[in-house]
């Protein structure tokens, strides 16, 4: 699998019965394509916490109006996340961990808004005659 995956591949299999967490509970799968097939991502193959971070991938991609998923917009994902902002803030040091945190999102953010958007819906891949 490469670096990237489709935006609009990040859903919920259409067909077939979530599996069953090792604690009992099911967790979903989600869909991903990358180059010219997919996969479907197991959510029994993550931690709970890495499953959140794929599953926050889709709205962060919609919100940017981007087409692929790539490296940057996890990283926008995981820094939602509780855990990955106590680990940071202890690795800032008092004081420092807020005004670090908000630079890292706002450079981050940026960047993610300054890649080519997506625009128009759903057409398939060549659509757009010529």
């Amino acid at each position: 699998m490469r670096g990237w995956a489709s935006a609009s591949s990040l859903l919920p299999p259409s067909s077939g019965s979530p599996p069953s967490s090792p604690r009992g509970r099911a967790r979903p799968q989600l869909r991903m394509q990358a180059g010219g097939g997919g996969e479907t991502i197991n959510g029994d193959t993550y931690t709970e916490k890495a499953f959140e971070a794929l599953q926050r991938l889709a709205p962060a991609a919609e919100k940017y109006s981007v087409q692929f998923i790539e490296a940057e917009l996890l990283l926008l994902s995981l820094l939602q996340d509780d855990t990955v902002q106590r680990i940071l803030s202890k690795a800032a040091g008092k004081g420092a961990f807020s005004s670090m945190m908000s630079r890292l999102v706002q450079d981050v953010e940026a960047y993610v808004a300054s890649q080519p958007k997506v625009s128009g819906g759903g057409g398939a891949e060549g659509d757009g005659g010529g």
